[in-house]
């Protein structure tokens, strides 16, 4: 029907993972979910179905979040465009305070957007015994639940949908605190050594925090990492400042360890990558 809103909802947009494709939208990718390396368009993978959407209510879904995640893709789109060409190029375009923003927007969304973070900060046994506390000190306070009323709180796919409800409600609550402090970062660019690049997954995203440092964003120590190119990473870090730095091919190995080993799905230009950090990784290690 013309004018019906896609049902894939990338948590990876098609506008970052078509940088990490070929002129015809194919990358080599591996998932938990799959055997072997595979040749794959980037619009079919990296997607759930109505990721975005709370579930129907009269039979309408509310794509609010969706809209909002989109709307900030088309926004961003065109810096990266414009920033790619000098960057390859070891240098750094000016940028825009609003620009700076959007970008600093994009890596926070990103962040908190994919499966993959959910389900660390919030996994489904943990979700389900949550669920069970709450209706005991219910059935304490009130009375006790009939076994459909239970089964209807605590069956799988009641249970799903309630994480679906509490994903995409805090989504549509962003943190401008967060947001405050990542943007008073400095904004650096790294590019790999060459013929050397970067893994795109379903958890992109790395926060790294120097050993014996405190785990908390605010310090100028602590650096928020996402690949916006096969070799271009974008930092937040710092007090101020930026530029573009070159990484050792030791760096940009062990974030695409890091990204594999805690990620669902990874793909690359490089059969030869994708292959040989699956073997790395393990699948038991996904």
């Amino acid at each position: 029907m013309a004018g019906t809103p896609p049902k894939k909802h990338h948590y990876v947009p098609r506008m970052l993972l078509r940088r990490f494709a070929d002129n015809d939208g194919r990358f080599y990718h591996f998932s938990r979910h799959q055997p072997e390396v595979c040749h794959r368009h980037f619009s079919n993978v990296f997607y759930q179905n109505h990721l975005y959407a709370l579930p129907p209510v009269d039979g309408a879904r509310d794509l609010s979040v969706e809209r909002q995640l989109a709307h900030i893709e088309d926004v961003v789109s065109p810096i990266l465009d414009r920033l790619e060409p000098p960057l390859l190029g070891g240098f750094r375009p000016d940028l825009a305070r609003i620009e700076r923003e959007a970008l600093c927007l994009f890596l926070y969304e990103q962040w908190r957007r994919v499966p993959d973070f959910h389900d660390e900060i919030m996994p489904e046994e943990r979700s389900r015994a949550v669920l069970e506390k709450a209706i005991s000190d219910f059935e304490i306070a009130h009375r006790p639940l009939t076994a459909d009323e239970r089964k209807g709180y605590l069956g799988r796919d009641a249970l799903r949908e309630i994480r679906q409800r509490v994903r995409v409600q805090s989504l549509a609550a962003a943190s401008r605190r967060v947001i405050e402090i990542i943007n008073s970062k400095g904004l650096w660019f790294a590019l790999t050594p060459a013929r050397k690049s970067f893994l795109i997954s379903s958890y992109p995203v790395v926060k790294i925090v120097p050993s014996g440092i405190e785990n908390e964003l605010h310090n100028p120590q602590v650096e928020l990492w996402l690949p916006i190119h096969p070799r271009i990473m974008m930092i937040f870090a710092g007090a101020e400042g930026g530029g573009v730095v070159t990484l050792l091919e030791k760096q940009v190995r062990d974030y695409n360890l890091v990204v594999a080993r805690r990620s669902g799905e990874f793909a690359s230009l490089s059969k030869d990558l994708v292959a040989s950090i699956a073997r790395t990784c393990g699948r038991s290690s996904l």
